[in-house]
């Protein structure tokens, strides 16, 4: 593949077989690349008009995930629903991980 557009074409044909759900994991820092003006058209368009595959774009500064989706300014304004996710207690999810660790013989 010689593109991001090409990726999704591609993402889009495998759709088609079998389901699936695309996750792009620190997509601010993939984003500088897919918003210089030769992709994000393309992309925004594929993102935008494939309703059968589910994007997540997941990032650590929120700042920076705010301003790629939130400003009008940016190609991929309004592209996406802002969801927050808080961080996990560690007395909610300790103990699962714990036992997870012990039962592949590893050590915590």
């Amino acid at each position: 593949m010689s593109s991001v557009s090409d990726l999704l074409d591609y993402v889009h044909d495998f759709q088609a077989e079998k389901p699936l759900v695309v996750f792009f994991e620190e997509f601010r820092g993939s984003s500088d690349l897919m918003t210089q003006r030769i992709y994000s058209q393309q992309c925004v368009r594929k993102f935008q008009m494939e309703g059968h595959t589910p994007y997540i774009f997941l990032g650590s500064s929120l700042r920076k995930m705010h301003e790629i989706f939130m400003e009008p300014k940016q190609p991929f304004y309004k592209s996406a629903l802002p969801i927050e996710i808080e961080p996990i207690e560690f007395g909610e999810i300790g103990l699962i991980i714990f036992s997870l660790f012990e039962s592949g013989d590893r050590r915590v």
